[in-house]
Order: structure tokens, then sequence, then C-alpha cells
């Protein structure tokens, strides 16, 4: 099972234009760009007038990660509009819910957005190499990612194993993807809820190789080793 760089985003259909130019805006000016996601919470939340859980509820993804995109697309479009900055749309990863569920990739859209987004993944680990025990792990590897370029790699103590504490924790770290062998339910949950992608399935490999392989689209991960 090949994993995934970013839970999809169910969507009803995307819009029906590539993107806005503003009447006086500069060639040269970098365009404002959006995700199907982000325009899809802009619908539900402004123009369906849904609240944030039912809204949520429709892209299938936790109403504090719908908050954020919706919170996100508002800033983006102000920036926009002050600025005078065209806007362009970009798939991003997304479900089509009207369509019989036919999930939009990035390459069909001749998407770069992924490419381009810093990543902070977090991997239990030990001697450097991830370890299969995720939750009594001793350490965790963060790496830093732009692009498909590995920046840094810092090692740092796990916290005590207590329940719910990790996810938290990868949080406060800044981490935004969690790469494992196996993993609970509950606790790809409560990653999730912390706006923490979850990566299971993958192999005893170095840190840095698998956040390599990640970003690059190369790491092929196997069946969630826990099913707790």
């Amino acid at each position: 099972m090949a994993p995934r760089k970013k839970r999809c985003r169910h969507i009803n259909e995307p819009p029906g234009f590539s993107g806005y130019m503003a009447q006086e805006a500069i060639g040269s000016v970098e365009p404002v760009v959006l995700l199907y996601e982000e325009y899809e919470a802009l619908r539900l939340a402004d123009y369906d007038a849904l609240k944030h859980d039912e809204a949520a509820e429709q892209m299938k993804v936790s109403r504090p990660t719908f908050a954020r995109i919706y919170e996100n697309v508002r800033k983006k479009i102000a920036k926009a509009f002050v600025e005078s900055r065209p806007i362009k749309f970009e798939a991003g990863c997304a479900y089509f819910t009207c369509n019989s569920n036919r999930k939009l990739t990035n390459g069909q859209m001749n998407n770069n957005k992924t490419n381009n987004m810093e990543k902070v993944i977090a991997i239990p680990c030990e001697n450097g190499t991830l370890s299969t025990h995720f939750g009594h792990a001793a350490e965790f590897a963060f790496i830093k990612c732009y692009g498909e370029e590995v920046k840094t790699v810092s090692m740092k103590s796990a916290p005590p194993h207590q329940p719910g504490l990790l996810p938290r924790w990868v949080a406060e770290q800044g981490g935004n993807t969690v790469i494992a062998g196996g993993m609970g339910n509950k606790a790809i949950e409560l990653f999730r809820q912390n706006n923490i992608d979850v990566v299971t399935g993958a192999p005893a490999l170095d840190v840095e190789e698998l956040a390599h392989q990640y970003v690059t689209g190369k790491l092929t991960g196997g069946d969630n080793r826990c099913d707790h």
C-alpha cells in the first residue's frame, strides 16, 4: 500500500474556472494559489452558510482541520485583493464526491504545490533507523524538508509515554508529518486532530533515507503493523 502524502479532502466539484485576474494586476506579480480544498471550504461556509462542523463532515476532515483550511483561504483572498494579485487554482489532493469519488492527482493537474511545501517529518528511531516500537521509541528524528530536498535532521528525546501526549508533543516541535511502522487507530486520529499527516507501514530504514523517499514520492509502505 503506497503511503499518502496528505489526507485527501472530499469536495463536491472543482471551480468552474482556472483563476481570476485583477484589472490592474501587473503581469509579473506572483499569483496567489488556492487549492481546491480551500475553494470548497469557502463555498461551504460562506456560500452555503454551513456551520464548521457540518462543512467538515462533508469534506471528511476534522473540525479543526476545516477551520485551518477556511482561515487560510480567507487570508489568501485578502492578500490577492489588497495587493492586486491574480488568483489561480491547483488541485492539491482531492476526491470529487460528485464524480464517483474520482481522485484528482497532482499529476493530472500539473500541480507542483506539494513539491514546494515545507515538511517537518517526525520519525521514531533507534540508532538513526526507524523504530518499530512507535510509542516506546527513546528518540525521534525531526527532518525538515523543502520540496524534494532534505534540509536538516535533528534528534530529540521522546517525552514520557503517556496516552495522548505524543501527538501534542510532535505538533509542539513543529512536526506536520509522522512516518511509522505501525500505529493504533486511536493514535492516528489524535495526530490528525493535531493537523499531522500519518504514514504507516514504513520499513526500518535510515531516517534520512525514509524522509527523502517520502518527499520524492518513492516511499512504499506496507500494511499498518498495529491494529489496536
